[in-house]
This record gives structure tokens, C-alpha cells and sequence, in this order.
């Protein structure tokens, strides 16, 4: 009789070793996954955040940029009209000059 209950204690205690075993391998490797979860989570978030102050970054300076181009061709045009303006007294000076040579010769 005591060897059939030490037999049965036994028995049990495989079992429950058995199954504790079990169910720490399990809870083991099921705790990584959640906190990858929570790890891709924030992963993900500080990306969106990221991304939202890049997408800001880059407006600015597409911003910055047209405000140069802008000032830049107001700064020009008036230079360009005034090199005309010269180029065409520069032409009337020299068609006179070449004009002048011409009668004399």
C-alpha cells in the first residue's frame, strides 16, 4: 500500500513537472512576443513622428527655396531690362561711330 501511494505520488509529480515545464516554455517565449509588440508599437510611432517633422522639414525648405527663386528673378529682371537698355545704346553708338568712318572714307 505505501509503495502504490509512493508510486501514485510519484506519478503525480512527473505530471506536474511535466506540465509546469510546459507552461514555462510557453510563458518563456510568449513574453518576447508581446513585448515585441510593444516595441514595434513605439517603433511605429516614433517612424509616423519622424516622418510628420521630415515632411515639415522639407516644406520649409521648398518653401525657403520658392521665396529665393522669387526674390532672386525680382532682382534679375530689372538688372536684364537695364543691360537691353544698354546693349541697344551701345549698338547706337557704334552703328554711329561705323556710320561717321564710312563717309569719311
Amino acid at each position: 500500500m505505501v509503495e502504490t501511494i509512493k508510486t501514485i505520488f510519484d506519478f503525480a509529480s512527473g505530471i506536474i513537472l511535466v506540465g509546469g515545464s510546459i507552461f514555462g516554455i510557453y510563458f518563456y517565449f510568449r513574453k518576447p512576443d508581446e513585448k515585441s509588440k510593444a516595441g514595434i508599437v513605439e517603433i511605429n510611432q516614433r517612424c509616423h513622428y519622424l516622418h510628420d517633422a521630415i515632411d515639415k522639414s522639407i516644406k520649409s525648405i521648398d518653401d525657403r527655396l520658392e521665396k529665393f527663386e522669387t526674390n532672386h528673378m525680382q532682382h534679375i529682371e530689372p538688372d536684364i531690362r537695364k543691360l537691353q537698355t544698354d546693349m541697344v545704346r551701345a549698338l547706337t553708338i557704334l552703328e554711329a561711330i561705323h556710320d561717321k568712318s564710312n563717309r569719311i572714307i
